[in-house]
């Protein structure tokens, strides 16, 4: 008797722990376009992150310089669909001043195993919840651009032409 209570305590953590997520509830549609809407159009004061590498980036670092931010996970085949286009839109820009960094939700060590056989030439940005929640982020892929004096500009949920026509005027 022991042992099946045991197991079944087990069995119980373990779908917390692998379905737990799923209980959160989902914003509606116009609760999304209102959060980010919100912040579109917003200066930062101050913006701290730190890379892959170990690099530390502040929002003096982006001074005079566009920055584009892709919010993504390895495990979103929309996101990993998106990485061929992402690194070619890095290679049209590379010689204006123009940051790019893909913010991850996943770890450094998952990232470095996922980047041994993918590609991705922008700045990676591991364990990003932070700066996703701080944008109000609610959807995978997604991204946000910086003017040249930090001001949040331009934010979408996919990479569209309208998104590169809109870097290109920058």
């Amino acid at each position: 008797m022991k042992n099946k209570l045991i197991t079944l305590i087990l069995i119980c953590a373990s779908l917390h722990l692998c379905f737990g997520q799923l209980e959160q509830p989902k914003r509606s549609k116009e609760a999304k376009e209102a959060a980010l809407k919100s912040i579109n159009g917003t200066t930062l004061s101050e913006l701290k992150f730190t890379d892959i590498e170990g690099h530390v980036y502040t929002i003096d670092d982006l001074k005079n310089k566009v920055a584009v931010f892709t919010f993504w996970q390895i495990n979103n085949t929309s996101c990993i669909a998106e990485i061929p286009k992402l690194n070619q839109l890095k290679i049209k820009f590379k010689n204006r001043p123009v940051l790019f960094f893909a913010i991850a939700l996943d770890n450094k060590a998952d990232l470095n195993s996922f980047l041994k056989t993918t590609l991705f030439n922008h700045t990676i940005i591991p364990n990003g919840s932070d700066l996703a929640n701080r944008f109000e982020i609610p959807d995978y892929p997604y991204h946000l651009i910086l003017d040249k004096n930090g001001t949040i500009e331009y934010i979408t949920d996919e990479l569209r032409l309208n998104t590169i026509n809109h870097l290109q005027r920058r």
